[in-house]
């Protein structure tokens, strides 16, 4: 008898061991988000079957960190020294250079009347996950975008970077390295968060310095990717003096060992840089009258748009031949080539898909001289034409965008920002977005009146200028 009820218990055990076990398998999990055990991400083969090979390293996830930090990156601790102090982005292309954001464990604060998604708080907070084995029950994911897409300063998955350009003697009255950076740490301030992308201009006989010099590298470049930034850098063949570089002697080699030079100090930096070769090249094609001269110099033209295409394909064979990886070539003009036809056109000026990860644009709302205030949905409308009939399948870029104030209409300026970047939320393809903060000619700052100010703090705290998904 007592056999019989020790072997009735032990068949008992088993079958409400085997039940449990059914029901872990093709239930949902709860797991709690104060717990520091790791459990394995169930969004690993949904990406994994769509193409995106995920890291061993990221298949696992403290849930003690950061709940903003997304499951398909993974997070240094790195501390940044301006407010915005937990986003990361790496590269998910296996092989490919990794880009890491420094990052905190501490949680966010919102701006405004901004919320981030998925903060985590002081109260234990329990997620209920389908696991992978019920793959009816899992939430829909973002289309992955193709994540060979921008070169090594990847796309986002989800949102675009963000980022300025800002003129240093404009907001601190000098142009040395600490003064850009502290010209860019005010606007930072301004604006409520640390920006992605730190854009910046060289010329061809200043471009990170002369000769061995690491003077730039090592006084602001490195600097601002310790504080969280990828630099975005803007390299024309101009003179100091403003005299073009003939984009031919570039193309025919005799330019090289300046060529090599460059690509050594962008290799040394070690990490993912964006570079554009030739900004807005198409406004040096006929620019200055044969023999005119300048501030003593005789001026010329670059060349033609063929010719500037064979330049930029010239540069990044030898920085490929130098051995630079760690480059993502974008391609960037004003809006005129993109509705132009004849030498200015944009098919003219560009190298082709091989050369090229990032293709872009300078879109401004002038409001002068005659011109009609206009909505950047409008201004985009040429350069959106030509590359669905060029189908270039590159990531967009807008390396410079800004608009003046209407005298006549207060707030209006802070309105058309507001309706930008609803147009950039709009447009998936929209990755890298860099404004202009300086005044030339035309006053492009954020903070030319209250208003507009407060609505540049606004935007730039949206979750999808965070990358949030």
């Amino acid at each position: 008898m007592k056999f019989k009820i020790a072997a009735a218990a032990i068949a008992m055990t088993a079958v409400i061991a085997g039940s449990f076990f059914m029901v872990r398998s093709s239930g949902k999990e709860a797991i709690t988000a104060s717990d520091n055990s790791t459990t394995t991400d169930w969004r690993v083969p949904q990406l994994e079957a769509s193409g995106i090979s995920i890291p061993e390293s990221t298949q696992t996830s403290s849930l003690a960190t950061d709940a903003e930090t997304s499951d398909m990156t993974s997070t240094s601790s790195t501390d940044k020294t301006s407010q915005d102090t937990s986003k990361s982005n790496t590269s998910l292309q296996p092989g490919s250079p990794t880009t890491t954001r420094p990052s905190s464990t501490d949680t966010k604060t919102t701006t405004g009347n901004t919320t981030r998604p998925n903060q985590t708080t002081d109260k234990t907070v329990t997620t209920t996950r389908p696991t992978s084995s019920n793959p009816t029950t899992r939430p829909p994911l973002p289309t992955p975008i193709n994540q060979t897409d921008g070169g090594p300063v990847k796309a986002p998955q989800c949102g675009a970077y963000w980022g300025a350009y800002v003129n240093s003697p404009s907001r601190t009255g000098g142009s040395s390295a600490p003064d850009k950076l502290r010209a860019l740490q005010i606007v930072e301030n301004k604006s409520g968060r640390t920006f992605d992308l730190d854009h910046q201009f060289y010329r061809w006989d200043d471009f990170l310095g002369t000769g061995s010099s690491s003077y730039h590298i090592d006084n602001y470049i490195k600097p601002t990717i310790n504080q969280g930034r990828i630099p975005f850098i803007s390299w024309k063949p101009v003179m100091k003096n403003n005299d073009n570089i003939s984009w031919a002697s570039i193309a025919n080699g005799s330019r090289d060992n300046v060529i090599r030079e460059k690509a050594r100090k962008v290799k040394s930096i070690g990490s993912p840089v964006i570079l554009v070769f030739g900004h807005e090249a198409d406004s040096r094609i006929g620019a200055f009258q044969p023999g005119k001269t300048e501030g003593g110099h005789v001026k010329t033209d670059a060349g033609s748009a063929q010719d500037f295409a064979n330049a930029y394909r010239h540069v990044h064979n030898v920085f490929r031949a130098e051995g630079v990886t760690n480059v993502s070539w974008a391609w960037v003009m004003t809006r005129a080539p993109f509705t132009a036809t004849g030498e200015r056109a944009a098919d003219n000026l560009y190298p082709g898909n091989e050369y090229v990860d990032i293709v872009g644009i300078d879109p401004y709302n002038f409001f002068h001289g005659g011109r009609n205030w206009a909505e950047m949905d409008d201004l985009m409308q040429g350069f959106t034409n030509w590359n669905e009939t060029r189908k270039t399948n590159k990531p967009w870029m807008i390396a410079e965008w800004g608009s003046v104030e209407d005298p006549n209409q207060t707030g209006r300026k802070a309105q058309w920002l507001r309706n930008a970047a609803d147009y950039f939320e709009s447009e998936p393809r929209l990755k890298y977005i860099t404004h202009f903060d300086s005044y030339p000619e035309y006053n492009w700052k954020i903070d030319t009146s209250p208003s507009s100010e407060a609505a540049w703090r606004e935007i730039s705290n949206r979750p999808y200028f965070k990358q949030a998904c």
